[in-house]
């Protein structure tokens, strides 16, 4: 087994590889510019919720479009119809800001439906 480690990874990215049977995964990882590692990193709790607080913001940023008041006027033509959803999936994302848990369960980001 080889281990190769994500350098451009939030957090700690450590993947393993069969060098018999992933030798070209292994070749793409490393012109990727990972690199081999001989231990595996352990990942504590507090890292876990830095973690979640930090992917929850991202998806977040991700989704601000959706707050703009145009967005959502039934004036406008387009204007997103499920609003709802996103203020849904957002405020889901908000709690895991807010109270980052270990182990989360991401809400699933809705399909802009537009008309």
């Amino acid at each position: 087994m080889k281990y190769l480690q994500n350098p451009g990874a939030k957090l700690y990215q450590v993947v393993g590889y069969d060098e018999v049977t992933q030798e070209d995964e292994i070749k793409t990882a490393l012109a990727e510019g990972w690199t081999e590692v001989s231990w595996i990193p352990t990942i504590n709790n507090a890292d876990l919720l830095s973690l979640c607080k930090a992917q929850a913001k991202e998806l977040l940023q991700a989704t601000d479009w959706s707050e703009i008041p145009s967005v959502s006027n039934i004036n406008n033509t387009p204007h997103l119809v499920n609003v709802a959803d996103f203020l849904f999936y957002r405020q889901a994302l908000r709690v895991l800001v807010i109270n980052p848990v270990a182990n989360p369960i991401w809400p699933i980001l809705p399909i802009e439906n537009w008309i």
